[in-house]
């Protein structure tokens, strides 16, 4: 009956153990937003993830985006995965018409689709992309995709939000 006891609670210690562990790998590191209008120059986020790209963008543009994490939590981070995601203050300005990318860059590709094997290393306090990864801004863009014989102008003066969320 000892025996029994014994090994009942390795058991229950070792999944409370796994249970930690697996939380710990795949708790998120950040979350954030920003808004920019359509036509105006006033984009803030959030802590701890902040954006900022130009305004008045068209159909057929792009804008630098550029990306800093304020690092609070007193623990640098490595961030394997960045996830933005785009939505509009109108109906009609469809979300599709908008993307995020580079031109070509492998670490920061990767790093939005969520394959960077190694990642970025953020550490506690302010960082940016361009400063502390030795990226530059200019390598990560949103893009109002122009769609032909098509309509966009549902999104003038309509709002561009991009959510950002950070995981190891």
């Amino acid at each position: 009956m000892r025996k029994r006891t014994i090994l009942s609670t390795v058991a229950l210690m070792f999944v409370l153990a796994s249970v930690a562990v697996a939380y710990y790998f795949v708790a998120g590191l950040g979350e954030g937003t920003t808004s920019q209008k359509l036509g105006k120059s006033t984009a803030t986020a959030p802590y701890p993830i902040t954006m900022t790209f130009e305004a008045n963008m068209h159909p057929g543009q792009r804008s630098p985006l550029a990306i800093t994490f304020n690092n609070t939590t007193g623990l640098a981070t490595d961030v394997k995965k960045l996830t933005i995601t785009p939505t509009t203050s109108v109906s009609g300005c469809l979300t599709s018409w908008f993307s995020i990318g580079n031109d070509g860059t492998k670490e920061i590709e990767a790093l939005l689709n969520g394959g960077a094997a190694v990642g970025i290393h953020i550490p506690v306090g302010i960082s940016t992309l361009k400063n502390d990864a030795g990226w530059s801004q200019e390598e990560v863009f949103v893009t109002f995709k122009e769609e032909e014989a098509v309509d966009q102008t549902a999104c003038s003066e309509a709002t561009l939000t991009l959510k950002a969320v950070a995981t190891a």
